[in-house]
């Protein structure tokens, strides 16, 4: 269930990308009010960040974090609403352990022993892919629009072509839902990174507009498909005492990844050109593929430790 859940969750992210993309097409090149269009798509993009505030705040505690706490009652009240909802759903009663205090020194591994097993392996696996497949999805999803004008397309073009292309994220993320959970998630991260390298090179070398909206299309289904499965990826292959701990770890260093990913495609964009950008991306790929192929564990049906 854990892949069908990243999969709900990615769809309703990227359902926001094509509209961001839709306002980016129509204000970009407009000055309403007297400001520039793209300060117009910044200032009401930021919105979404007041309803994600109050979104969080209908969330409910983890139960299993209130009774590390030793705050059981408020535990027990969240489990017996849950309760409820599953007897409502599947109309016959249904019976839930109450929440007991849980020490947090019986449910959390100190940094040292993670360094000390056999999962410091499976860390450097990750650490090394998070780092390069963020080259690969921020490297085209921020600078797509500039790509195509390096191309010789021109702005408000280059816009539209973005919008019809954003489209490809929530859809790969719905149709994911139907697999999530049926194919191992080590080689649909392999398969999706393969499909980005390829698709990269037919976005630089193309310039027949259909072909380049086509290939754009391919890398943004791919890119979504893989972000679900590698989230997903990255907290399976860690067993529950130290997989906060882990998972945090690795997931940082795609961060660091991110940060990077501008300056060097800017780099790379000004002195190679387009074609120059997808070989830095599409060489970040190749890194993926091996390192997941080669020492990535499987997880299908892994039971956490």
């Amino acid at each position: 269930m854990r892949g069908r859940a990243f999969a709900l969750n990615q769809t309703i992210m990227f359902l926001a990308q094509p509209t961001v993309a839709l306002m980016a097409w129509w204000l970009v090149p407009q000055s309403p009010l007297g400001f520039d269009g793209w300060r117009w798509v910044i200032c009401i993009a930021s919105f979404g960040a007041v309803i994600v505030w109050f979104i969080r705040r209908a969330v409910p505690e983890s139960p299993f974090w209130l009774s590390q706490q030793g705050r059981t009652a408020e535990a027990d009240e969240i489990l017996s609403a849950i309760e409820a909802r599953v007897e409502k759903q599947i109309g016959r009663k249904v019976s839930v352990a109450k929440p007991i205090f849980i020490p947090r020194s019986l449910t959390k591994a100190a940094l040292p022993d993670l360094w000390r097993t056999h999962y410091l392996g499976i860390v450097i696996t990750l650490v090394a892919f998070n780092i390069c497949q963020a080259f690969a999805y921020y490297g085209f999803s921020s600078w797509a629009p500039t790509l195509l004008i390096e191309k010789g397309i021109t702005v408000t073009k280059s816009l539209q072509y973005s919008f019809i292309i954003a489209f490809a994220a929530p859809l790969a993320a719905l149709i994911a839902m139907s697999y999530a959970d049926k194919v191992e998630r080590k080689w649909i991260i392999v398969t999706t990174a393969f499909v980005i390298a390829c698709a990269g090179y037919g976005f630089a070398e193309f310039a027949l507009p259909s072909a380049v909206i086509a290939c754009g299309l391919a890398i943004t289904f791919a890119n979504t498909t893989l972000s679900f499965a590698y989230h997903a990826y990255q907290t399976e292959v860690f067993p529950a005492r130290i997989r906060a701990q882990a998972a945090g770890i690795v997931y940082s260093a795609s961060r660091v990844g991110a940060m990077f990913s501008g300056f060097v495609v800017a780099f790379v964009l000004r002195n190679s050109g387009v074609s120059g950008a997808f070989t830095t991306i599409t060489t970040a790929m190749v890194i993926v593929m091996l390192v997941i192929a080669i020492f990535g564990p499987k997880t299908r049906e892994q039971v956490a430790a």
